[in-house]
């Protein structure tokens, strides 16, 4: 079975047999036999010490029994289930005649032609025969599926595509062409009412593949503003002044906090000495000879001291930040006083732009031609208990996402994007594009960030051409084996 070898029993004689009950004993056997080796499996693993026997015992007893009521005991392949329902029922040759039935069945359903049934069953068996040949057209379809997807993640990726190309064209379209050529055989017995309905449907299907319907591109959205930024305590410092707390409205340019560097200090002070010493030795090399010889390297020494006052003077200036922009300072610790020592990379506060706020979405790449800027759309609270906001598409980029910034938006998080953590950061597993929505609507628009649904009013397309360009995308991906 798919390339493995396993063990068999040549049971072609037994309808030589006329009694239904041995004939069901011999299709029994081999289920009957391995779960019993089931069974003694599942008492060794309890009884066996840890090793190699025990790790053999609990496969046999894990395994066995569940290949065997899968595969074995199914009906729906010519396995031992098949034979053990086929003399059960008294009904040879069970898949042909049932396939027969559910074939005729359809066609009366469908057209009403008044044929005699290929035989005679009560109504009670004629629709189990008719459902279970139902249920054995879709096993046997997801089945071998399964297995050429099978053989192509773990064998040959040419073999898998031609396993996949075979299996639709040997079950749904031979099949599907021989019925229709039924059909047609019979098409002046069919009622002109039947036609018109069968017509109408017909073309409605048709229509519903290649006439372009309205469909929304939907996906998870954060409500945030347009602006913030996070102030982060350097390494090493003290709170000196705290002008605002949490909730103070801030104008752009004014202070928002003061720390203090004892390190930061020191070096800038040593700098200054480093600087006034080394101007000094410039300044002698007019006077003395000896020096003048080392005059260039005094200059680059003091045009190095120079660069590392200006990092020095860049990194005091993140002590006493300043708002780039008007907005409200939230997320400051109410137990932080002037005087207290602030761990690196602490969070001091968040400044937040008190402006109009915006949605960012990620649109993967098949729905990413739909969307346009001006397209409107719609943002919905998860909780269903925030504001229901109005959005105009403002910013699409045209590069994937490499890193997924709003990580509330991740699936395992409760979003929609599919990511690789690591290290704390959050790789998009497909490619998926980063869309900005502005909001239009009046309603209330809270300071903090929601996370919701998002409902962009993208192009129509027609769901032919979504399931073509899916299918080309899928085999151009895959065709580099």
């Amino acid at each position: 079975m798919v390339l493995w070898p396993v063990a068999y029993t040549d049971t072609t004689e037994v309808w030589k047999l006329p009694d239904a009950r041995r004939r069901m004993a011999v299709a029994g056997a081999g289920i009957c036999a391995e779960l019993t080796i089931a069974a003694w499996a599942t008492l060794a693993w309890v009884v066996l010490p840890a090793g190699t026997f025990k790790t053999v015992a609990f496969l046999l007893a894990s395994t066995t029994w569940v290949s065997t009521l899968l595969i074995n005991a199914s009906p729906f392949m010519r396995f031992d289930g098949y034979f053990l329902l086929s003399d059960a029922l008294q009904l040879p040759n069970l898949h042909a005649r049932s396939f027969a039935l559910a074939r005729w069945h359809l066609r009366e359903r469908l057209f009403a032609l008044g044929e005699a049934p290929p035989e005679v069953f009560s109504a009670r068996k004629t629709r189990g025969l008719v459902i279970f040949a139902w249920l054995t057209w879709l096993y046997r379809l997801s089945l071998f599926l399964a297995i050429a997807f099978m053989v192509y993640s773990f064998f040959i990726k040419a073999v898998g595509l031609l396993l996949f190309a075979v299996e639709m064209l040997w079950f749904i379209a031979i099949p599907v062409w021989r019925e229709w050529q039924q059909w047609w055989l019979r098409k002046d017995r069919i009622s002109p009412r039947r036609r018109w309905v069968m017509g109408g449907a017909l073309a409605l299907l048709i229509g519903l593949l290649l006439v372009p319907l309205p469909a929304p591109v939907t996906g998870t959205g954060l409500l945030q503003p347009r602006e913030q930024m996070t102030l982060y305590a350097p390494a090493g410092a003290q709170v000196v002044a705290l002008p605002h707390r949490h909730g103070d409205a801030v104008a752009a340019g004014e202070l928002l906090f003061e720390i203090r560097s004892p390190e930061l200090q020191l070096r800038a002070l040593q700098l200054a000495a480093q600087a006034t010493e080394q101007q000094g030795q410039l300044a002698r090399t007019a006077f003395d000879s000896e020096q003048r010889r080392h005059w260039q390297l005094a200059a680059e020494q003091r045009q190095t001291t120079a660069a590392q006052a200006q990092t020095v003077s860049a990194d005091a200036q993140r002590h006493a930040p300043r708002a780039p922009f008007a907005g409200t300072l939230m997320d400051v610790d109410p137990d932080l006083h002037e005087g207290d020592w602030v761990a690196q990379n602490e969070v001091l506060g968040r400044l937040v732009d008190s402006g109009p706020r915006q949605v960012v979405t990620y649109v993967d790449e098949a729905a990413l031609a739909r969307v346009k800027v001006g397209d409107a759309g719609l943002f919905i609270v998860d909780a269903l208990r925030g504001p229901v906001l109005h959005l105009r598409v403002q910013a699409i980029e045209r590069d994937a996402t490499r890193v997924l910034k709003e990580k509330v938006l991740a699936s395992h998080l409760g979003g929609q994007v599919m990511v690789r953590p690591q290290n704390d950061t959050f790789y998009p597993e497909a490619a998926v594009f980063r869309v900005t929505l502005a909001v239009e609507s009046g309603t209330d628009q809270p300071a903090q960030a929601w996370r919701g649904l998002v409902a962009i009013d993208a192009q129509p397309e027609p769901l032919a051409l979504r399931f073509v360009q899916r299918l080309l995308s899928v085999f151009w991906r895959e065709a580099g084996f």
